[in-house]
C-alpha cells in the first residue's frame, strides 16, 4: 500500500508509465514472499537446533535479517541506478516501481 501510494505521489510530479503499478506489485509480492520464507526457514532451523523461542528469534534476525537487509538494499540501489542512468519512460517507470 505504501509503495502504491508513493507511485501515486510521483505521478503527480512526473510522467510515469502504467507498468510501474504492475512492477511495484510484482516486486513487492515476490520479495515479501521470498524474505518471509527465508526468515521462517531460519527460525525453524534454530528451533530444531534446540534453542528457545527468544534465542531463535534473536539468532534468526541476526543472520537471516541481516541477509535480507543487504538484499533489499541491493535491489533498491539497482533500481536507483536505472532511474538515474536511463531517460526512457518505460525503464524509468519500471525502476520507480
Amino acid at each position: 500500500m505504501l509503495a502504491l501510494g508513493s507511485i501515486y505521489v510521483i505521478t503527480t510530479h512526473a510522467e510515469v508509465s502504467v507498468f510501474a503499478l504492475n512492477v511495484t506489485t510484482m516486486i513487492g509480492l515476490g520479495l515479501g514472499i521470498d524474505f518471509s520464507l527465508i526468515v521462517a526457514n531460519r527460525f525453524r532451523e534454530e528451533l530444531a537446533g534446540g534453542r528457545t523461542v527468544q534465542d531463535a528469534v534473536a539468532v534468526t534476525m541476526a543472520t537471516a535479517g541481516r541477509s535480507i537487509t543487504y538484499s533489499a538494499l541491493t535491489v533498491f540501489l539497482a533500481m536507483l541506478v536505472l532511474t538515474l542512468l536511463f531517460n526512457l519512460l518505460i525503464v524509468r517507470s519500471i525502476s520507480l516501481g
